[in-house]
């Protein structure tokens, strides 16, 4: 009987992780998020990995055309790995959203913080930043 460990703790708002190994994983894993782990000393099969990754939003395995079309809440595909042989990047590539490249971004607020999130967002190219005043509400005094 194939063996999988359930810790959902937190709401369904928080996401879920598919770890398709028996293997040591960092103990904040647990603190974050909702984690499924397959429990036997072998791979995990793949009719059992595409029947549970439809529910998860992130995994650690092998990435394919076959796979992504049933991992429908998929957000982030990671490795941790020398190379990414086991990744499909050009079905990956076709499955991206559009970022924010020629976008227009909208800030609430310039001060430090908004000003250091500007900094690091032009980095990104949009097509515009706008923004407001540090402090809105003195204008209307």
């Amino acid at each position: 009987m194939q063996q999988l460990l359930r810790t959902a703790k937190f709401a369904s708002t928080v996401p879920s992780v598919l770890v398709t190994a028996q293997e040591v994983i960092v103990p904040r894993i647990y603190e974050r998020f909702n984690v499924t782990q397959f429990q036997e000393n072998k791979t995990m099969p793949r009719d059992l990995l595409l029947k549970e990754i439809p529910n998860h939003d992130a995994l650690r395995d092998k990435i394919d055309k076959e796979f992504l079309n049933h991992a429908k809440k998929l957000k982030l595909v990671a490795s941790m790995s020398v190379g990414f042989d086991h990744i499909d990047i050009k079905e990956c590539k076709k499955r991206c959203g559009d970022g924010i490249r020629n976008s227009t971004i909208g800030m609430i607020g310039l001060g430090r913080v908004g000003g250091s999130v500007v900094t690091k967002l032009k980095s990104f190219l949009p097509q515009r930043i706008i923004f407001t005043d540090i402090k809105p509400d003195l204008h209307r005094k």
